[in-house]
């Protein structure tokens, strides 16, 4: 049974349904370091804004007092993504749940990154974040939902098991999903 509903965590839905054309839009791709535990409530700032966003949220179950609670957490902690020209930016940035306003300068990387990350959190999928992560060997989905994703594999200590990673470069932060070996090839780079 979940504590709260999960609240709208993307607008609009078709956010990365469209074909990114950098130098045609007078938005920009910019990520907002928010105070800690303030993700969601600018979220329902911009919601009410009409501000185009992306803030990517996991769910995590766990049981106190023998009732499992459902919960829904950022997957990058501290920050929100933003789609908007630098006028819907001043509105923003001067709200109480902001720290900083960071300029994403590669917006066509940085989109692509979005987008595959935007693929994992809709895929239903058993997530979790991931902080710094460590070098790994760059692979791609050869079969299921995430077929074509390129990321890194890694193997969790302790269990062994495969992750595939996509990172999100420019907050050196990344999520990961289970694989099964046979579902991926190396990249040669």
């Amino acid at each position: 049974m979940p504590v709260l509903d999960c609240e709208q965590w993307i607008l609009p839905e078709n956010l990365f349904d469209e074909t990114f054309d950098d130098s045609t839009r007078q938005d920009r791709w910019r990520v907002i370091h928010t105070k800690s535990r303030c993700e969601k409530s600018l979220a329902r700032i911009l919601v009410k804004n009409n501000t185009r966003f992306f803030l990517p949220v996991y769910d995590r179950k766990k049981k106190y007092q023998r009732r499992l609670i459902q919960s829904w957490h950022p997957l990058f902690p501290g920050y929100i993504f933003i789609h908007c020209s630098g006028c819907d930016l001043q509105n923003i940035a001067v709200r109480s749940q902001s720290v900083s306003c960071l300029e994403v300068f590669n917006q066509s990387q940085f989109f692509d990154q979005l987008s595959g990350i935007h693929r994992l959190v809709q895929s239903g999928q058993n997530l979790s974040p991931e902080a710094h992560l460590s070098p790994g060997q760059f692979v791609e989905i050869t079969n299921g939902p995430f077929k074509g994703s390129r990321g890194k594999l890694v193997r969790r200590k302790g269990s062994g098991e495969l992750r595939f990673t996509m990172e999100l470069d420019f907050i050196q932060q990344g999520v990961s999903v289970e694989v099964v070996g046979t579902d991926i090839r190396p990249l040669i780079s």
